[in-house]
């Protein structure tokens, strides 16, 4: 999670470049993550697609949303300091 005061700055975008490389070059084909309803349109945008979702999964109010990504090529890896088109 990135700190609120950093947030929209493209630290969790750099983030998950990061990530994606890592796990690329470790030889991972999909990345599987917890999270929950206030942040699975974040990692949505990222190809994450819903495994399964639980109401109150992480507490009153706050449901777990298991998501999984396929990482995608080396050639295709998101590069943070590359303008966005």
């Amino acid at each position: 999670m990135v700190h609120p005061e950093y947030q929209r700055q493209g630290c969790g975008e750099e983030m998950m470049a990061q990530l994606f490389t890592l796990a690329a070059a470790a030889g991972h084909r999909k990345v599987v993550v917890s999270t929950s309803q206030h942040a699975d349109q974040f990692f949505a945008r990222f190809g994450a697609v819903t495994l399964r979702s639980q109401n109150d999964g992480w507490g009153p109010g706050m449901h777990r949303v298991d998501m999984e990504i396929i990482l995608p090529s080396v050639n295709t890896l998101i590069d943070p300091h590359k303008p966005r088109q």
